[in-house]
């Protein structure tokens, strides 16, 4: 598995377990980093992209923040349970 099917798959992983709740790049980098993976947030905003990209996840503007999060889809929620991603 290469570097970024690894980032993708950490990425799908944490956007399926917090669904519906959209999760931050600097998020996801904070809880993969707890998990001892050492992804950067630039890789994961690209990887996050990519799933966009996909159909796997949406991209979503926090008003507040004006940060961009990711939120999985349906679509990518059944790719996860199917374990295809």
């Amino acid at each position: 598995m290469t570097r970024n099917q690894e980032i993708r798959k950490e990425v799908i992983l944490q956007l399926y377990a917090v669904r519906p709740l959209p999760l931050s790049p600097f998020a996801i980098e904070r809880r993969a980093r707890r998990a001892q993976f050492d992804f950067t947030e630039k890789e994961i905003r690209a990887e996050c992209e990519f799933l966009r990209g996909q159909g796997l996840a949406l991209a979503v503007e926090d008003p507040a923040s004006g940060e961009t999060k990711y939120v999985i889809t349906s679509r990518g929620v059944l790719e996860q349970e199917k374990g295809a991603v």
